[in-house]
């Protein structure tokens, strides 16, 4: 039976994400390849590469992945459970809010002032830098906040925004 993985509702944060004033976006960098899988769970993550494609009489290497899979049915779910686990571990504003506006690897959040705005930017990459996460990719429609974040070089500079 195949079932959704337990993730926020996309119609809510949407939603969300023009109510206020400050608008953030950001997204996890490699947010994948950044859960590891544990030795024992590697087993079911062979795959087999031939050792030379224009060899008929090549032999297979076997391979395992170490990191869970991008696009692999489950990996949105883990790495959903790994990113709260981490986030319940705090408990403040900043946590509840990306609690709340995650979405697989990406995050959509509004805030009331560009005072909360920069209080969140900080403690965000604070609390995502601790769990191994790099938030990248900030656009934002505070200036304060933009200069902030094109000091630490993770400002994106596109000129259109897509969300999601």
């Amino acid at each position: 039976m195949n079932t959704p993985p337990i993730l926020n509702d996309l119609t809510k944060i949407l939603i969300r994400f023009r109510l206020n004033r400050s608008v953030i976006t950001t997204d996890i960098e490699k947010a994948f390849l950044h859960v590891g899988l544990h030795e024992d769970d590697r087993d079911v993550t062979r795959f087999l590469w031939l050792s030379n494609p224009s060899d008929p009489d090549n032999h297979l290497i076997e391979y395992r992945f170490k990191a869970v899979l991008f696009g692999a049915i489950c990996s949105p779910f883990i790495l959903n459970g790994t990113l709260s686990k981490h986030l319940q571990q705090t408990d403040n504003t900043t946590t509840k809010l990306l609690e709340r506006d995650l979405y697989v690897g990406n995050i959509l959040s509004s805030l009331n002032t560009e005072d909360d705005a920069i209080v969140y930017f900080k403690e965000a990459r604070t609390l995502m830098n601790k769990a191994g996460f790099n938030l990248r990719s900030w656009t934002l429609n505070s200036e304060k906040v933009r200069t902030l974040a094109a000091r630490e070089n993770i400002l994106d500079t596109d000129e259109q925004t897509q969300i999601l």
